[in-house]
């Protein structure tokens, strides 16, 4: 039986509890691969503490809007002690537990099992199937575990999940500073988006073009709910992206009302944020703490996963307004954000010149075109991103380059994924995959995207990957090459997008060609 096991002999108090819907809550993931003792520890030389006000406080303030599982509580209380990760020790570990059982036998914490049965699902991140089912080797029960959420910490039905909505008390409000003023377009859409923001419910989406502003518009958006001390989660699916927005914010409200949120980097002790940037995947982790959100590019990949969304409304608290920010919004979001009326297109940049747009550029020999374009480009000074489907291709291509041209090799640069983002550094040639199809502002950049009738490239990928061109005032134009046998679907949809908006720009008057 679970009550039996070392762990309840510590504290008489902690005996088997049922979760709010009848379950029992068994611990076979805190007791399993070091992370409590197996047996009870020397109370002679580490005395367990079974009652503890100041470690009890903490717990409650580190559960503050947040839903932990113990491991992930233990992480955290770590993190907050000694400003970085750090081991604890099993003793610690059981004072711990302990603290928190007192907190949820008090009322002051939700503790329930982290996979409910009836009905079957995920309360960590709302999955409602996917699950598989196992023998606990603690309890002996049937054990779910949801398959969703375990890249994060396994959350089963023998595993207890411990949360606190966060204090509906409003915050000191923070003014917010822009380092450029915004333009009477981006102005018309960010006060829409206010509006909402202030009284609306559901989804508001700004439609605007790669290098219109989205992040300026969001943040104008925002000033009067940050003013009013609401908090505000902006997340983005990819970590590039939100360590680009990140200086961006900080400059915008202060470093010290801006939380840092994703796989490599959090910031645990900034209970008095405003404004939480993270990851997708991070919100998981957050229960009921905010009360505006903003989703900034929703598409990008891994979206649409239905398990980022569920964790991202899981982290809000009920009927709270969204504000979605894209150039290339889902087509289902954008049916009923138009329908509802709650949608606002913004299809010029600040600089009122054209979108550039692409050239096919048909050849059944990619090899032969990619070291003609590079012979070109290196008798010039442009700066250019050659992008490819895979990391196999990127890194053979740019391995092609530097034997190809050894005396250059100093000008060429490789990213994807596995790799640093691209800093100002005297490279001239990028080989790259789609992870810079978003989330990077180069001045006078050029791009060529090889193999574009293949996947990855679909339509909004290369709407993406053209926006990186003629983004900035002083170079407003630029080449955007999609090099294939012929033009797939995605390819001429992909350009057409574009042709759609410079249309629509000048006839309002947004665009001079000249």
């Amino acid at each position: 039986m679970i009550a039996d096991h070392p762990l309840y002999a510590v504290n008489a108090a902690a005996t088997l509890s049922l979760s709010d819907d009848g379950e029992p809550i068994g611990w076979a993931e805190v007791s399993k691969k070091g992370r409590l003792p197996q047996s009870k520890p020397d109370v002679s030389r580490h005395p367990v503490k079974q009652d503890d006000p100041f470690l009890r406080a903490q717990l409650r303030d580190l559960l503050e809007g947040r839903s932990y599982l113990f491991v992930e509580m233990v992480a955290a209380w770590a993190f907050s002690h000694h400003g970085k990760p750090a081991l604890v020790a099993p003793v610690v570990r059981w004072n711990l537990l302990i603290a928190l059982e007192a907190l949820a036998e008090q009322g002051e914490v939700e503790r329930v099992a982290a996979v409910g049965l009836r009905p079957l699902h995920c309360r960590r991140c709302g999955a409602r199937e996917g699950f598989v089912s196992r023998r606990c080797s603690l309890c002996g029960r049937r054990e779910v575990i949801c398959n969703d959420c375990a890249a994060l910490g396994r959350a089963s039905s023998c595993v207890p999940l411990y949360r606190k909505a966060a204090s509906r008390t409003r915050q000191q409000g923070r003014m917010l500073h822009l380092p450029h003023p915004l333009t009477p377009l981006q102005e018309e859409s960010a006060a829409m988006a206010a509006r909402h923001l202030d009284g609306g419910k559901g989804p508001f989406l700004i439609e605007a073009v790669c290098g219109a502003g989205k992040t300026s518009m969001g943040l104008a958006a925002l000033a009067p709910s940050l003013a009013a001390g609401a908090r505000v989660l902006w997340t983005t699916p990819r970590r590039s992206v939100v360590d680009a927005l990140a200086p961006q914010m900080q400059a915008a409200l202060g470093s010290d009302v801006v939380a840092i949120f994703h796989g490599a980097r959090h910031d645990p002790e900034n209970k008095g944020a405003l404004l939480t940037l993270a990851t997708a995947a991070q919100a998981v982790r957050f229960y009921q703490a905010f009360d505006r959100l903003v989703w900034d590019e929703s598409d990008a990949f891994p979206m649409p996963d239905p398990f980022l969304y569920r964790a991202v409304e899981g982290a809000l608290r009920p009927q709270s307004p969204s504000l979605y920010l894209s150039a290339t919004p889902h087509p289902t979001l954008l049916r009923q954000t138009i329908r509802t009326g709650d949608h606002c297109l913004v299809p010029a940049r600040p600089h009122g010149r054209p979108l550039p747009e692409p050239t096919f550029w048909h050849t059944h020999d990619l090899l032969q075109a990619e070291a003609d374009l590079l012979r070109r480009v290196l008798y010039g000074k442009q700066r250019w991103l050659f992008f490819y489907p895979t990391v196999a291709a990127v890194t053979e291509a740019y391995r092609r380059a530097c034997l190809c041209h050894p005396k250059e090799r100093g000008r060429f640069a490789c990213f994807h994924a596995g790799h640093v983002r691209p800093k100002e550094r005297e490279w001239q040639i990028a080989f790259c995959t789609t992870y810079l199809e978003r989330g990077i502002t180069l001045p006078d950049v050029q791009v060529a995207v090889f193999a574009a009738d293949r996947p990855p490239f679909d339509a909004p990928t290369l709407v993406q990957i053209a926006g990186r061109v003629g983004r900035a005032p002083a170079a407003p134009s630029g080449e955007v090459l999609l090099i294939a046998p012929s033009a797939s679907h995605a390819m001429k949809q992909a350009r057409d997008t574009i042709r759609r908006m410079n249309a629509a720009a000048r006839r309002r008057g947004w665009l001079h060609d000249g």
